[in-house]
């Protein structure tokens, strides 16, 4: 797909009141196979971004698969 045709941002999600569109969520995804190949993207996958929240579930991942949590008596407050 060349440049020209591939639009930065795209919609990935819209939510509805009745039959009026609230609100659309734009944003750039791409979903691999275990090989790392693209097997489809929206948008331009190639497009610096600054995740921030966004990547706190990833984050989280380790600490509870390391037992991280557990050890420093992580609960809901801190």
């Amino acid at each position: 797909m060349s440049k020209e045709n591939i639009q930065t941002y795209v919609d990935l999600v819209s939510s509805t009141r009745g039959n009026v569109i609230e609100n659309i969520h734009q944003g750039i995804a791409v979903a691999m196979d275990s090989e790392g190949r693209i097997i489809k993207q929206w948008g331009d996958i190639k497009t610096e971004i600054f995740p921030r929240s966004a990547l706190k579930l990833i984050q989280t991942f380790g600490i509870i698969t390391t037992g991280a949590d557990k050890a420093l008596k992580l609960n809901d407050e801190r």
